[in-house]
């Protein structure tokens, strides 16, 4: 059974402990912000051309490669040529099977790697169920990471490893029967699991605010309740709001996970547009870094100073 995380054996770059401190002791100000822009579900040919908008080798980091996204694909609605041409220009393949099909197995039957897409090593679990059994299969099988914990409001966490539990989780399943797939913990006084795996990364999903309630949301596309229909500012607000929030605060990467579908329809133009200029903007700091999840893993691995980032090899192109 795994015991609560031990700073002082816990150490990079194979271990690190969940919470908001910056890896390698560094400042703010050597510190990139990391934004990790994610899309869950198929990829069609519609939501596919929306892509290409903004991941076309134009837009790119201040080390002057083109900015990276992750995709966790499902089989539903896929059509693997995209995503042999999304994972060809240097993104992200993951998987997000939506059936009983474990995740080790997942693009074997799909013919993922018939595509040359051999190197899936990420994985979310379909509706952010989490279970002691998915753990364990994720580290049987190699798997780098997982990014299918929700912290709660206020808690932004860097990517940690699943060697030890960690005494600020939240109840990772509040309504879950105590013996189905998790441990009560009595210190924690909640869910967590009981096993240690060592070297699995989990990348949470930190927590948006959707800016008119205390309503908060593990997706960008969940955070409806601030957009004015029609209204392409009310879009670019919403994320340049929460954007502000990590930034303002320790440069935790700034978790931008969400569907295709937000702007998959001839009736969205106007979500494309805001968050292209939001995209636009941001772009303009000269600190602000779009990466796929497996590269955020590999700086908290390797914290790196800012100024020298242009020779970090794990983001070069």
């Amino acid at each position: 059974a795994a015991t609560f995380c031990d700073f002082s054996k816990c150490v990079l770059p194979k271990c690190r402990c969940g919470g908001e401190d910056i890896p390698g002791g560094l400042t703010i100000d050597q510190t990139p912000q990391i934004v990790v822009l994610t899309f869950d579900g198929g990829v069609r040919d519609s939501n596919f051309n929306i892509y290409k908008q903004f991941l076309n080798n134009i837009y790119k980091n201040p080390n002057g490669c083109p900015i990276r996204a992750t995709f966790f694909v499902t089989h539903a609605n896929t059509i693997y040529e995209n995503v042999k041409s999304l994972h060809d220009n240097g993104h992200e393949i993951a998987d997000h099977s939506l059936t009983d099909r474990t995740p080790d197995t997942w693009w074997k039957t799909q013919n993922i790697e018939k595509i040359g897409v051999s190197d899936v090593k990420g994985w979310r679990s379909p509706f952010l169920a989490i279970g002691e059994n998915t753990y364990k299969i994720l580290s049987n099988r190699g798997f780098l990471y997982s990014s299918s914990i929700s912290l709660v409001k206020g808690q932004r966490w860097w990517p940690y490893t699943m060697d030890y539990l960690n005494k600020n989780l939240p109840d990772l399943c509040p309504n879950c029967p105590r013996s189905k797939f998790f441990t009560y913990n009595s210190v924690t006084k909640g869910s967590q699991l009981s096993d240690s795996y060592p070297g699995l990364w989990e990348v949470p999903l930190n927590q948006w605010d959707d800016g008119t309630t205390s309503y908060t949301c593990s997706y960008f596309d969940a955070c409806f309740r601030s957009l004015v229909d029609g209204d392409s500012d009310s879009v670019y607000k919403l994320f340049m709001d929460n954007f502000q929030k990590f930034y303002k605060d320790r440069k935790q990467p700034f978790t931008a996970f969400g569907h295709g579908a937000f702007f998959d329809h001839p009736s969205y133009t106007w979500r494309i547009e805001g968050f292209m200029k939001f995209l636009r903007e941001i772009l303009n700091l000269p600190d602000v870094y779009f990466v796929t999840v497996s590269q955020a893993i590999q700086w908290v691995q390797q914290p790196t100073p800012l100024h020298q980032l242009k020779d970090f090899k794990p983001w070069q192109c």
